[in-house]
């Protein structure tokens, strides 16, 4: 009760301080008085002790209210179009330090499409006074609301008026509203952080809106389509700041609340509601103004500093995006702020972008790997304020619009203003090839698919959504010409600022561009083409077939790992040609197109065997090409002679075509692809090597205990042989890709044991035993060290090194490291009493330890059946160890490296007798499953491979070398000092 009362005093007191000091006018103070005395009623209402799990409408009549349970249908789960918002005026008042709630009011300003008695408008766990809600026209005539239904599933409510409302007038809805801040990091929610300096706890409250979260601040229409202006004042602590969309226009005392004040900030443009954002802290800041914007970056007061990489980047790529669209940012400031426990990496909120604090804060010590990821998503989110902002998908099933231009955009961004990153090839491994590895599957969806519940909504911030949508946006950039594309994309900003886009609207205007510049097939749009990728999932596979007289037929078929799906799909597909003496080995635009209509076509005029002919050059096309065996080894000829001719983006493309294409089941043996990859050891590029690394560690994986096992490491080492000593752990890497890769090579050279990697290791580790510090180990090299140490030690060091990783503190880095290395032991007796050890001391070890040990020893050839032998009898484990259920995550690494039938067998009694999910089980019976069938379709290939490569007598010596050891001398006592965890 005396909760209530103090809400409703405050409420009271927040509408006397806003008519205050913003209008000082008597008879409206006088009009706050009767609203106080209206809401006595109401000190019933227990705001923060009430679960708040929907709407909490204070209605006239209960009889009234009732609960509108709908299903999720698409017409169900949207607003009604009748109701077009204007302007949200928004007043709010935070309690973060008191009770952790919040309240306000909103003056919602809008007209009528057609004569209506209702408003729809979203809500979400907030308390709203029926008897404050009133519409008024613009002769200030108050229209009543008579009733009020909440509508819980869709989070709406439904507002009757008592007397119809017309077109042409324009009307304000007055709400006033009580909510909780949350902790989950979405609506508008809060968190604590230690402030050494001043030893407290700071508190610090956000928004993150995106996508359906406006809601759950204040009642609006909460879909992009609806935007509208804002004009925000927002009560915080004296002590405080609060930042916004827009500049502060004024602040102003709060009557009767010294230690508060309003901020009034100036209104917004016209934007959706999910780019509504504020921070109330007591950050720092750095800032600059740059062409007449200013930029500010806030931070912790420890960090601020750690923001300068925010700040430079920042004005360059707005910079880049301004000159490359032709449009000027719209706004007066662009503030930046890194907030420790927000969700997402960053958020574009127009005119305040908001980062993950880890994801940004950058110091001298940052890797090239952070510092490239940090930068990219900091183009990304600038790259949005275009894409997205100004211009706004107008449903979620259109998000690629906003994400897909975001993604390629800021990668374009990149190429351009930090060229030493050589972010398209980035562009290529991260995003376009990672995309078409995850579109194979029988998980992919179309990039566009009808969504209407939220969690539907939720589930389009995914993979194909950005990486696809960005590739696809590459694959135009490539066939319409980069020159044509960009005043394509011109010309769709400029028509449609402010306002929101479909994708047929961004069809258009590259239609009329690319019709105008002959870039597009006879009698063919860009809807035409780009709906047949944008529309079905999956993508093709281009199939070349020479014929010897000049000739060849080329044709499509879906390429994915559905082969027994009815559906089928065709594409348009732009494939550019080159060939063997072709002047132009930059040629990405098309040479030919091949329509859905058509299964196969006829190519003349080309080149005889043995000369090579190259489709798809710099993998253009959002499609693999599958060669007949000649062509393919006339382009390994290639290769093997001189690479060079070929960009680096192409050779990676061969090699991770020729590897999908055997692992589908295109190409029916590994001669292909191996014959490929035998020019590698001549590759000194990083992106060829980098996909051969990610894809030859899959193969390396379910080979792990098979005989094949040795031939394909020592294969492997043969064309690595150069790599190490190009970048071998004493060489320094640099703030470019190319620093990144060079970390990349120094793990791989060493996970496959390389002799002089092991011996640059095993110093390493002997400089950390003389320390007795892990800091002295490069920080990417750490695993590694630790690692080897282990392998090549003896039972007494891994018993110190166990005691240690016990006694480092619960969530340091610097112990998981050292549960991972204890799984490297090459004794098994060591490797059984380690999974002992880890299940007696489950309790102190918690989930994530207990897993890294799990997965430790299942991945270790020695031992990747251990842990699945001490699980899988139920009563046996429990009577020895004294616990379960077991973790389905813990129970899934210990199965990850089995691979016979039997096991599929053991795994079903072991399911039985468990209580996880039945998507839990699901999951664990296809891991195993998916082991046991790779090996029975590609063991006996990859093995006749070998066989008839690397005869026995050839490769016996190198079974015959030693390797390095250090169990034959004392180990040190070795003590891991901690100074301090961040630093770590």
């Amino acid at each position: 009760m005396k909760l209530i009362s103090a809400v409703l005093h405050i409420l009271f007191v927040l509408h006397l301080s806003y008519v205050r000091a913003f209008s000082y006018v008597e008879d409206e103070l006088l009009q706050e008085s009767d609203l106080f005395k209206r809401l006595q009623k109401y000190q019933d209402l227990d705001l923060h002790h009430k679960p708040l799990v929907s709407n909490n409408v204070v209605a006239s009549d209960a009889s009234k209210l009732r609960d509108n349970l709908l299903t999720e249908k698409r017409d169900a789960m949207r607003l009604p179009t009748n109701i077009v918002p204007h302007h949200y005026h928004l007043s709010l008042q935070v309690y973060q330090f008191i009770n952790g709630t919040f309240l306000g009011h909103v003056d919602m300003d809008f007209h009528v499409e057609k004569s209506t008695r209702t408003i729809v408008l979203h809500s979400a766990d907030l308390t709203l006074p029926q008897h404050e809600m009133k519409v008024t026209d613009g002769t200030n005539q108050t229209i009543r609301i008579s009733d009020v239904t909440a509508i819980p599933d869709a989070e709406m409510l439904n507002l009757t008026t008592d007397s119809t409302l017309h077109p042409g007038v324009n009307y304000t809805l007055t709400i006033h509203f009580l909510g909780a801040l949350r902790d989950d990091g979405f609506g508008l929610y809060h968190f604590g952080y230690f402030d050494e300096s001043t030893h407290t706890v700071r508190i610090v409250v956000g928004t993150q809106f995106q996508p359906t979260h406006a809601r759950y601040m204040f009642p609006c229409l909460d879909e992009p389509s609806f935007k509208a202006r804002f004009s925000l004042r927002v009560a915080r602590p004296t002590n405080s700041t609060c930042i916004s969309n827009t500049p502060l226009s004024v602040t102003a005392p709060f009557l009767g609340f010294p230690e508060y004040e309003w901020d009034v900030f100036k209104t917004t443009v016209k934007m959706s509601t999910y780019l509504l954002a504020f921070v109330i802290s007591q950050f720092e800041f750095l800032s600059k103004k740059v062409d007449g914007i200013e930029y500010k970056v806030f931070m912790r007061d420890e960090h601020y500093l750690e923001g300068q990489h925010v700040l430079d980047k920042t004005p360059k790529y707005l910079n880049y995006f301004q000159n490359f669209y032709k449009i000027p940012y719209p706004l007066e400031k662009l503030d930046s702020v890194a907030l420790d426990t927000m969700v997402a990496a960053g958020m574009e909120n127009w005119g305040l972008i908001t980062y993950n604090s880890d994801a940004v804060r950058v110091t001298n010590a940052s890797t090239s790997r952070h510092l490239i990821a940090s930068s990219t998503l900091i183009a990304h989110e600038v790259a949005h304020q275009w894409f997205g902002n100004l211009v706004t998908a107008s449903w979620w099933s259109g998000l690629w619009l906003n994400e897909g231009f975001a993604t390629y955009m800021a990668l374009k961004c990149i190429q351009e203003v930090e060229p030493v990153w050589d972010a398209m090839k980035l562009f290529i491994s991260g995003h376009q090839m990672t995309a078409m590895e995850l579109d194979q599957t029988q998980m992919s969806t179309p990039i566009v698919r009808n969504v209407s519940s939220i969690k539907e909504i939720s589930a389009t911030f995914n993979p194909i959504t950005y990486n696809k949508g960005a590739a696809l946006i590459r694959m135009m950039d490539h066939f319409l010409t980069e020159a044509t594309f960009q005043r394509g994309v011109r010309n769709y900003l400029n028509e449609l600022k402010y306002s929101n886009a479909e994708q047929d609207d961004l069809w258009r205007h590259l239609t009329i561009v690319g019709q105008e510049d002959d870039t597009l097939p006879p009698d063919a749009t860009v809807k035409d083409v780009m709906d047949t990728w944008t529309l079905q999932k999956h993508y093709p596979v281009v199939n070349f077939v020479r014929h010897p007289n000049g000739s060849c037929t080329v044709s499509q078929k879906q390429f994915s790992d559905s082969r027994n799906s009815s559906y089928q799909g065709l594409w348009w597909i732009p494939v550019s040609i080159i060939t063997e003496g072709s002047i132009d080995m930059e040629m990405t635009t098309a040479t030919i197109w091949i329509p859905p209509s058509s299964k196969e076509m006829f190519v003349a005029g080309l080149p005889n065997l043995p000369r090579w002919v190259l489709l798809n050059n710099k993998q253009a096309a959002y499609a693999r090409v599958n060669y007949d065996y000649n062509s393919w080894m006339a382009l390994a000829r290639q290769l093997k002679q001189n690479h060079s001719i070929f960009s680096a983006i192409t050779r990676a493309q061969l090699l991770d075509d020729a590897y999908h294409l055997f692992t589908l089941g295109e190409l029916k043996d590994p001669d292909v692809l191996f014959t490929l990859m035998s020019y590698l050891s001549n590759e000194e590029e990083y992106l060829p090597w980098l996909i051969t690394m990610k894809n030859m560690e899959q193969i390396h994986q379910q080979l792990l205990n098979q005989p094949e096992f040795f031939e394909l490491k020592e294969y492997l080492l043969k064309l690595s042989d150069k790599l190490y000593f190009k970048f071998g752990l004493d060489r320094e890497s640099h703030s470019s890709f190319q620093g990144l890769f060079s970390l990349r090579a120094q793990k791989w050279a060493c996970a496959l044991e390389k002799m002089e990697c092991v011996r640059d290791l095993l110093s390493f580790f002997n400089d950390f035993q003389a320390a007795k510090d892990i800091r002295v180990v490069p920080s990417h090299l750490r695993s590694s060290v630790l690692c080897t140490g282990v392998k090549e030690g003896n039972s007494t060091l891994w018993q110190s090194l166990w005691a240690d990783a016990l006694a480092i503190r619960f969530d340091s880095r610097n112990r998981y490291a050292l549960l991972k290395a204890l799984g490297c032991s090459k004794e098994p007796w060591t490797l059984k009493r380690y999974l002992q050890e880890g299940f007696k001391n489950h309790d102190s070890l918690g989930t994530p330890g207990l897993y890294t040990i799990v997965n430790a020893v299942s991945q270790n050839p020695i031992s990747h059946d251990y842990a699945w032998d001490m699980i899988k009898n139920m009563s046996q484990f429990k009577e020895r160890f004294g616990f379960w259920p077991l973790k389905a995550s813990v129970a899934k690494v210990a199965i990850s490296s089995l691979s016979q039938r039997r096991h599929l067998t053991e795994l079903d009694e072991f399911l039985e007798a468990t209580d996880y999910t039945d998507d839990q089980k699901k999951k664990l019976r296809k891991l195993v499953s998916f082991n046991i069938e790779w090996l029975e379709k590609f063991q006996a290939p990859i093995s006749n491979w070998f066989s008839k490569q690397y005869p026995f007598d050839d490769i016996k010596p190198e079974l015959m070398r030693p390797l390095p050891r250090m169990s034959s001398r004392s180990p040190r006592n070795v003590k891991i000092q901690l100074i301090r965890p961040d630093s770590l």
